[in-house]
C-alpha cells in the first residue's frame, strides 16, 4: 500500500507586481493555514515522512512550516524540492510519483493548482475532469493498492479524505 498526501501551497502573496510567480512569499492568510494543515496531516495514523515541494517560494515556505510543525511533534518529515513541480504537466507529476523511493510508503506532494486538482481527478477516476476543488492550502489523501510507486496510474488511486483549511481550524484547536 501506498499513500500520497497531496497539498497545494498555502495562501500566497500578490502585494510586489514586480516579482516573478515563483518568488512570490506567502500572504499572512497562508502563513496562519499551512501550520493548521501541518497539524492535521502530522494527526493522520499514516502521517508522510519525506516532503517533495515545488521551488517555488509559496510551495517551499508551505512545506518547511508543515514539516516544523511534525518536527514539534516528534515526528520525521525531511523536505527535498524538485524543480519540475513548478508548472508541471499532469504527466509529469505522474512521472515524479512513479518515481518516488521504493522504501518510502507515504509522501507528501507539495503544488500548485490547477495541477494538483488534476493529478488528483485523473488518479482516482482516470479522467482530468472531476469535481475535486483545492482551494490553497487543501490537502488529499490517496491510497493505493500496490507495491511500488512505478506501479501507480490513472484511476489506481482512492481518494480518502479531502480537507481544506476552513475545515482543519474546525479539527484543530
Amino acid at each position: 500500500m501506498k499513500t500520497v498526501y497531496l497539498l497545494r501551497h498555502a495562501k500566497s502573496s500578490w502585494d510586489d507586481p514586480y516579482l516573478d510567480d515563483h518568488d512570490r512569499p506567502l500572504a499572512p492568510r497562508g502563513l496562519k493555514a499551512a501550520p493548521i494543515m501541518g497539524q492535521v496531516l502530522a494527526s493522520f495514523e499514516n502521517p508522510p515522512t519525506l516532503a517533495i515541494s515545488s521551488t517555488a517560494a509559496r510551495a517551499h515556505h508551505t512545506a518547511t512550516i508543515v514539516s516544523n510543525v511534525f518536527h514539534d511533534q516528534e515526528l520525521p518529515l525531511a523536505v527535498k524540492t524538485d524543480a519540475r513541480i513548478y508548472g508541471a504537466s499532469l504527466q509529469t507529476l505522474l512521472e515524479i510519483m512513479q518515481a518516488l523511493p521504493s522504501q518510502q510508503d507515504t509522501v507528501l506532494l507539495v503544488g500548485h493548482n490547477p495541477e494538483m486538482e488534476g493529478i488528483v481527478s485523473i488518479l482516482c477516476t482516470g479522467r482530468v475532469e472531476g469535481n475535486i476543488r483545492m482551494p490553497t492550502a487543501a490537502a488529499a489523501c490517496l491510497t493505493f493498492d500496490v507495491g511500488a510507486w512505478d506501479q501507480i496510474g490513472g484511476g489506481y488511486g482512492t481518494l480518502n479524505v479531502l480537507i481544506t483549511p476552513k475545515l482543519a481550524k474546525r479539527l484543530v484547536k
